[in-house]
């Protein structure tokens, strides 16, 4: 199951953390900049309504139900309780059925940010408002209509306006969030060659229960005893900083354009997304110029069908990286830098069972690598890092000139780096 590498992150994380969360109320220090969270929610969606064509070939409109979906949340609190990050992960997906219909729709994989105007406190109720990264879908199968074969698959990345209260007991926080789409008026394929104009559901409510954790006090005492500057200043005198370490996550990527052939082929087909995918690094640091030289591997697989028309796609990566560090924000440190990957690309395609194009092709490119890590100090063994990547204009180039698109933006939160020389 692929959850499976979030869950070993958050074991991992488990095992080194101190179970106090809202240290930041006492003090304000880089060491209680942020905390970890994780727990579950229920998102339940609102209105919308659709076209079909009915048995009788005529076109009728049906009003959307409200589904309920479950999902993983891991993200953080930063800014000492006046933000928020998270990745929710959707357990498993819904849909409901009509007499001639199946249909589903809702989100995939959200990446959300929630400001706070008042900080998370105990016994507190907070609101906040945020937007985010969500990829949206929506899709309908006819029950009766065998000659139209698997419907269209709707979906678009999209920017959402958040708004609800947090209240938190102790370490537990309660949440209640409202989620906006102004963008839910869209163009869909109800055959092959017909669209309509359909309403996706423009409001979707959660209920969610996390757990708040921080990683890092521990260090508090040696840093401001001054402890930490000492060991920081020999150790790097004796060159015994720069180390090399090892990175693993849960990483998602969104597709930013369709392909060219899909427009002029299959107008009804989206870009490519994926599933959720390893994310492997492993990595030199310098401590002197606070950079990192690292080799990274992805690999991801992605497929759509509609209309007896199925299309997958596999990318393989492999990346040497150059990223800087700038800046330090009370242990938050942003980098960036460019990316230089090898990729093996494939698209394959077939017509009612039959294959029609099986492409491959490798080639080098550049692309670009930045994100953020969350760094207390400079010598402990681990710290927590988000990465996101793009390669504009990365195309898998087919025999009739058109090009199939993998010019993605991938993203990661949360990657575990370890730095194994500094354990001992």
């Amino acid at each position: 199951m692929k959850l499976r590498t979030a869950f070993s992150i958050v074991f991992l994380l488990s095992i080194t953390t101190t179970l106090v969360a809202q240290i930041y109320t006492k003090q304000q220090t880089r060491h209680r900049f942020a905390q970890i969270s994780i727990g579950v929610d229920n998102q339940t969606s609102f209105g919308g309504e659709t076209s079909f064509l009915n048995q009788a070939g005529q076109i009728e409109t049906i009003g959307l139900q409200n589904l309920n979906k479950q999902r993983i949340i891991i993200g953080g609190t930063h800014f000492w309780g006046h933000a928020d990050f998270y990745v929710a992960v959707p357990i498993r997906s819904q849909f409901f059925q009509t007499e001639e219909q199946n249909i589903s729709y809702g989100s995939s994989i959200e990446t959300v940010f929630k400001y706070y105007p008042w900080r998370i406190e105990h016994n507190k109720i907070r609101p906040f408002v945020g937007t985010g990264i969500v990829p949206l879908f929506f899709r309908q199968n006819s029950r009766t209509r065998d000659d139209l074969g698997r419907g269209a698959s709707k979906s678009s990345a999209v920017a959402p306006l958040f708004t609800g209260f947090t209240y938190d007991f102790k370490n537990h926080l309660f949440e209640a969030t409202l989620m906006y789409d102004y963008t839910n008026k869209k163009d869909y394929y109800i055959t092959s060659t017909q669209q309509r104009n359909i309403s996706t559901p423009p409001i979707y409510l959660s209920f969610a229960y996390r757990y708040m954790f921080d990683t890092t006090i521990g260090s508090e005492k040696n840093w401001e005893s001054g402890k930490t500057k000492t060991t920081t200043e020999r150790l790097a005198a004796a060159g015994k900083l720069n180390n090399f370490f090892i990175g693993v996550a849960p990483s998602t990527s969104s597709g930013v354009r369709k392909a060219s052939y899909n427009i002029e082929e299959r107008p009804f087909f989206n870009s490519f997304a994926s599933n959720i995918f390893a994310d492997v690094t492993l990595g030199y640091h310098f401590h002197k110029a606070d950079m990192n030289i690292a080799v990274n591997w992805r690999k991801f697989r992605g497929g759509q069908s509609a209309f007896k028309v199925g299309q997958s796609v596999g990318r393989t990566s492999f990346a040497l990286e150059w990223t800087k560090n700038f800046g330090d924000f009370h242990g938050f440190v942003p980098f960036i830098g460019p990316s230089l990957s090898y990729e093996q690309l494939s698209f394959r395609e077939s017509i009612d069972g039959t294959r029609m194009l099986d492409e491959t092709e490798n080639k080098p490119t550049v692309g670009v690598v930045f994100g953020w890590d969350i760094r207390p100090n400079r010598i402990q063994w681990f710290l927590l890092r988000t990465n996101l990547r793009y390669y504009p204009n990365l195309n898998l180039n087919l025999e009739n000139g058109k090009k199939i698109a993998f010019d993605n933006i991938e993203f990661n939160f949360i990657q575990l780096v370890l730095y194994p020389g500094r354990m001992f």
